[in-house]
């Protein structure tokens, strides 16, 4: 399938920004990603998002039903904690989606385990 593919592709170009030991990145809904990047300030945060949103774009996949431009594009939304015992993942994930001014409720269901 063409969307398992992009989704394949762009899940590379995440992984291929990582640069350092420990940092990781994960597919955590139907079409979003996430990355751990550890002792990362929010300058740092930025630059990162910005190369993945570059390498995306440098794959120019085409985008058949895009609403903005021919290519698939990526939004970046970053968090920041200092984990404590007992701390959620989810509250990180939800951290980002309101940077990217996702509202949880738009993607009912997407997050239950399974």
């Amino acid at each position: 399938h063409a969307a398992d593919s992009c989704l394949r592709k762009v899940g590379h170009a995440i992984n291929g920004s990582l640069r350092r030991t420990g940092d990781v990145a994960a597919r955590v809904a139907d079409n979003r990603f996430a990355a751990l990047i550890g002792g990362a300030d929010e300058a740092q945060a930025r630059d990162f998002g910005a190369q993945i949103a570059r390498r995306v774009r440098e794959l120019a996949i085409h985008h058949p039903r895009a609403t903005c431009g021919r290519y698939v594009s990526v939004n970046v939304g970053f968090a920041s904690i200092v984990p404590t015992a007992g701390a959620q993942e989810q509250a990180l994930l939800q951290m980002a989606e309101a940077d990217l001014g996702i509202a949880p409720a738009e993607f009912p269901g997407e997050r239950e385990a399974g």
